[in-house]
């Protein structure tokens, strides 16, 4: 029993490590490539890719990293660091993507047009497929007029037999063109645009992207009125094997579906599910707060309802999602009818009927029966007679809403669906069962193995224990004739002790004669030390007048490989670069393998001057300064931060 227990514990270890592979791969590649990009024979072109694909690798959890580093390529092709090759599009993909991941959708639609047109020539048609799978997203995103066109245009192009690229772009347009058919609120339309694939038989290989589909149900059904249904799309698409923007986005989901049915608990839940996986940007903040103003609405907990709300439109100011702002809007009217605050209600009445005057798209019946609600909140806040018109208009365009219910043929084809992703699931936990039951075989051969190992030990114990024996009965002969043979090394040992005691005495004064000369030596020594000491002394002296005449004019830079004299009055400025600082002179400038902090101890504070983090000048070329930049005598700019200013 012991043994299996202990081989029973090890695969349990393994079953736990196991889902952490994966990270710690992917944090290996990072490190992989950070020492990449440290190394001193690596140049610029090579530097540029290593960054571009530290920036593709970050760009799902770190949205901050993947920006820092593709910026910083962006820069080099701007200042001509060096030369891209003509096809090479992915900085300016991935640049495109951190816009999108922020909500700055127009800003990632400009990039994008750019790496489209950087990649024209490209050959590789999994290329094309991945640009044309983004600028989709993009064009539904900014509900672009001309995605209808662009979807009739691209899908006769897919061919589903060539692979995977291929299944994704089939399944990603038909979910734009559902997109579309939404935001028209034809929803029916948009349902049976997706229930077109959702018989395919390659989904099976694409599950991170089949969730699209479950994701986009669930919103059309619920805007229909069937929650319960809607959820269910959401909880099943769990099952799949996902990134982690993909679950976060379904907890999202889950969370305001939970709270609009006023099952709070599970809201919270899934609230505190999508904080755990959000990284700290502004479009996940104004989600964050969102959410929790709801839920605090929900509660009753009007207050704490409101400093979310007003949390939620500070970091909406960030992004360009008007419906999301004109969500939160809706909330905030809300919350200020609940507090009885007439002027706060009637100022935001006014600021949602500029937003959908502005943006026509807005004006859905959903969005218009909210809006209405609220009007009507602000004339029973001050009664007058329009109060009954705005009334009866508020029960027509809700009548109009509840009268989009799902047409029951659609239920049954997502049931359909449902039963089908259940049967995948299904198959997928036997598939599982019958590994694990081969696993068990193994681990029982294994353990027979092991059964076998233990006997074969237990013959092998008795073999040692027959030759200890044996050992043994030698051991007591060995001990009889060591006993005599220390009686004889004893006797032996005391002569040798007479012997060594009469060496000792000539020793010592054969010792003693040469301490004597020794001390004699010694004192010869001392004086010479003390004459080469004076002279030292000397030395040492002119050479520090030596130095402080040099240093009045000079500045010396000592590094591990080469030591740099610069006057003092050819020193222009100096800024931090890769590692090093950048020097720069009247007439050049070079690079020191030392850190700006570094060169600032070899500096007169008096003469030198922080005029930001990365940058120190020589004051004496400083011709004029404003609030964000200094003017050198040259003419140059140098950016100028607060902290220094």
């Amino acid at each position: 029993m012991p043994l299996y227990e202990n081989i029973r514990r090890y695969i349990a270890v393994i079953l736990i490590v196991s889902p952490f592979v994966f990270y710690a791969q992917e944090s290996n590649q990072i490190i992989e490539l950070k020492v990449k990009l440290k190394e001193e024979n690596t140049s610029a072109l090579d530097s540029a890719f290593t960054k571009v694909n530290l920036a593709y690798t970050y760009i799902y959890h770190d949205l901050d990293s993947a920006t820092v580093y593709v910026d910083n390529v962006l820069d080099g092709v701007r200042l001509n660091e060096f030369v891209l090759p003509d096809t090479f599009y992915k900085h300016l993909l991935i640049k495109a993507w951190t816009h999108q991941g922020k909500g700055e959708l127009f800003a990632a639609k400009t990039y994008m047009n750019k790496a489209i047109e950087k990649a024209k020539y490209a050959k590789k048609r999994d290329t094309h497929v991945e640009l044309i799978m983004n600028y989709g997203s993009l064009l539904v995103q900014t509900r672009d007029t001309s995605t209808l066109d662009f979807v009739e245009r691209e899908l006769p192009k897919v061919d589903t037999t060539l692979g995977k690229a291929d299944y994704v772009l089939y399944t990603l347009l038909h979910q734009y063109e559902s997109k579309i058919y939404a935001q028209q609120e034809d929803y029916e339309r948009a349902i049976k645009t997706l229930l077109k694939i959702s018989s395919a038989k390659f989904l099976k290989n694409i599950p991170n992207y089949k969730y699209g589909i479950r994701t986009s149900l669930s919103e059309y059904i619920a805007y229909m009125g069937d929650y319960i249904t809607a959820a269910k799309q959401l909880e099943l698409a769990l099952g799949d094997t996902l990134h982690i923007h993909q679950r976060k986005e379904i907890y999202y989901q889950l969370a305001n579906l939970k709270i609009e049915v006023d099952s709070l608990s599970e809201g919270e839940n899934y609230l505190s599910l999508y904080k755990k996986l959000t990284p700290q940007t502004n479009f996940n903040n104004r989600d964050i707060h969102y959410l929790a103003a709801k839920l605090q609405y929900s509660k009753g907990s009007f207050d704490k309802a409101n400093v979310h709300i007003d949390s939620s439109l500070y970091f909406q100011q960030f992004i360009e999602d008007n419906q999301k702002l004109l969500d939160g809007m809706l909330v905030k009217a809300s919350l200020c009818e609940k507090k009885k605050d007439p002027v706060s209600l009637g100022e935001y009445t006014l600021k949602i009927d500029t937003l959908l005057r502005t943006h026509q798209y807005l004006n859905t019946t959903k969005n218009l029966v909210e809006v209405c609600r609220i009007k009507l909140l602000h004339k029973l806040l001050n009664p007058s007679e329009s109060a009954i018109t705005e009334f009866d208009d508020y029960e027509k365009m809700n009548s109009m809403l509840v009268y989009k219910k799902i047409n029951p043929q659609l239920v049954a084809a997502v049931l359909a669906f449902d039963n089908q992703e259940q049967q995948y699931q299904i198959d997928e936990l036997l598939l599982t069962k019958e590994k694990q039951t081969v696993n068990i075989r193994t681990q029982a051969n294994q353990l027979n193995m092991s059964i076998a190992g233990v006997c074969f030990f237990m013959v092998l114990s008795g073999i040692y224990w027959w030759i200890s024996n044996i050992r043994k009965q030698k051991a007591e002969t060995l001990e009889l004739a060591k006993k005599e043979a220390i009686e004889n090394s004893l006797k032996e040992k005391a002569l040798l002790h007479e012997k060594a005691v009469q060496e000792k005495k000539r020793i010592a004064q054969e010792a003693e004669r040469e301490r004597k000369e020794l001390i004699a030596q010694q004192k010869a020594l001392e004086s010479r030390v003390d004459k080469v000491e004076s002279k030292k002394q000397e030395l040492e002296s002119r050479l520090k007048m030596t130095n402080a005449t040099q240093k009045e004019n000079s500045i010396i830079f000592a590094t591990k490989t080469k030591t740099y004299k610069i006057k003092i009055d050819q020193f222009i400025y100096a800024v931090a670069e890769n590692d090093g600082t950048r020097i720069y002179l009247k007439d050049k400038n070079f690079w020191l393998i030392l850190s700006l902090k570094e060169v600032l101890q070899q500096l007169s504070t008096e003469q030198f001057v922080r005029i930001f983090r990365s940058t120190v000048v020589n004051v004496d070329y400083i011709n004029a300064v404003n609030s964000k930049y200094i003017v050198l005598e040259n003419g140059e700019e140098l950016a100028l931060s607060r902290t220094y200013r």
